[in-house]
């Protein structure tokens, strides 16, 4: 709508044109990539999970050429042939994998905020989301360089190949801890920090402020309605009004209920790992308890429930692990969706406190705007 029409319509209608922009471009576009966001994690974290049912890759074990379904494999990098074609040396013998449309994680920059919680996990958990790159996106890498893989095995002439597949992209995760405890920090750190901040809320926050101060600009040389100038403003303000005094001080709030709901999906899906096919619960007395997974506020019922480490995780191990189990004070999906209930607790805490903050900032800002006018 050009701007010269607006004086044509209604106060009413203006407002509404207004609210449209700034629910659009400050919410909705945002919401959108947030979905989108947390579901290619939510694929990430399943795939992840599904990894440790496929069977590793052994170069040599069988004369088949083409297609040998999903496989996994751990190794080290040896070498790079040419644009996108990895050299992997395992301790079985080696394998290519084909980096084009494949998506790679990086573990490794945790840096000094990993912290170890007790009820959960006696290893470090990364304080840092999981990094997603693209192939294109990495220059180098050096050789023996720790990776583990999970894709679509080919074998072509006795070449084994990872590739990506219609089932299943070639996900490559580069690590640097032991590669026992990968899959469940992975599980762990395998999430957008705020799916709210996402690649298209910057551009969005962006293009509505322009517009609402484009139009703000305009009712000040051309309206003398001063609620439709001053809600103008107001809209076109938001991205900076919300950190200032004394809204930002709410603004720290919502951010600590949303990493505690974050913080409580994270311990949802490590509880989840221990469950998939053919796990089922054992009896403590013929294994022996590895350790403890025990939600963070746990105060329900105590029933204790032992699930054996899963056979994925122990031929990922250095050490052997064999007849270690996991004990939880209560069936594990009885856990996960008080951890589920929690998480969705806190980040409606965090979305009422963020709304809050900005209706204390939005009354304070109209009685500066009263005494200025």
């Amino acid at each position: 709508m050009f701007l010269s029409e607006l004086t044509s319509l209604s106060a009413e209608s203006v407002l509404l044109l207004l609210l449209f922009i700034a629910f659009l471009f400050y919410l909705i576009i945002p919401i959108g990539g947030a979905f989108y966001v947390r579901k290619n994690w939510r694929v990430f974290r399943t795939n992840l999970r599904r990894s440790l049912d496929l069977p590793m890759a052994v170069p040599g074990f069988t004369e088949k050429q083409g297609s040998l379904g999903l496989h996994r494999f751990l190794g080290e990098l040896e070498a790079i042939e040419g644009d996108d074609l990895l050299w992997i040396k395992g301790s079985q013998g080696t394998i290519t994998a084909e980096m084009k449309n494949a998506r790679v994680y990086n573990m490794t920059d945790t840096g000094v905020q990993t912290r170890v919680y007790s009820h959960l996990y006696p290893y470090t958990l990364p304080g840092k989301s999981l990094v997603h790159m693209s192939w294109n996106d990495i220059f180098s890498l050096t050789e023996g360089t720790r990776l583990f893989l999970f894709g679509d095995l080919n074998v072509q002439n006795r070449k084994y190949c990872l590739k990506s597949s219609r089932e299943l992209p070639l996900t490559v995760i580069i690590y640097n801890e032991d590669p026992f405890t990968l899959i469940p920090r992975a599980a762990w750190c395998g999430r957008h920090s705020n799916e709210f901040w996402n690649f298209l809320t910057p551009w969005s926050v962006l293009t509505g402020t322009l517009l609402l101060l484009i139009h703000s600009v305009w009712f000040l040389q051309y309206s003398s309605n001063y609620s439709v100038i001053f809600i103008s403003l107001f809209l076109s303000l938001i991205p900076l009004i919300l950190f200032l005094p004394p809204g930002v001080f709410l603004f720290n709030l919502y951010k600590y209920f949303w990493d505690r709901g974050r913080r409580f999906r994270a311990e949802r899906d490590l509880i989840r790992l221990p469950l998939g096919f053919g796990n089922k619960a054992v009896d403590s007395e013929t294994h022996s308890i590895a350790y403890e997974r025990r939600p963070t506020g746990w105060k329900g019922e105590e029933k204790k429930v032992c699930y054996p480490i899963p056979e994925g995780l122990l031929q990922m191990s250095e050490q052997d692990r064999s007849g270690q189990c996991i004990c939880f004070p209560q069936e594990p999906g009885i856990l996960a969706r008080y951890c589920q209930r929690r998480a969705f607790l806190y980040e409606s805490l965090s979305g009422l406190v963020f709304a809050g903050g900005l209706i204390l900032n939005f009354i304070l800002f109209w009685i500066v705007v009263l005494r200025i006018l």
